[in-house]
């Protein structure tokens, strides 16, 4: 393995977790606001 194409495949997976993290994140503030709210139609 030479250390460029670790260092490629560790950023793309930095940008994947960091995406995952964000929608995570993003769907529990969209529960909160729906049961705040009582929209399941937002």
């Amino acid at each position: 393995m030479d250390s460029q194409k670790m260092d490629s495949e560790w950023s793309v997976w930095k940008v994947l977790q960091v995406i995952i993290i964000n929608c995570q994140s993003w769907q529990g503030e969209r529960m909160k606001f729906i049961y705040k709210h009582g929209n399941a139609n937002f």
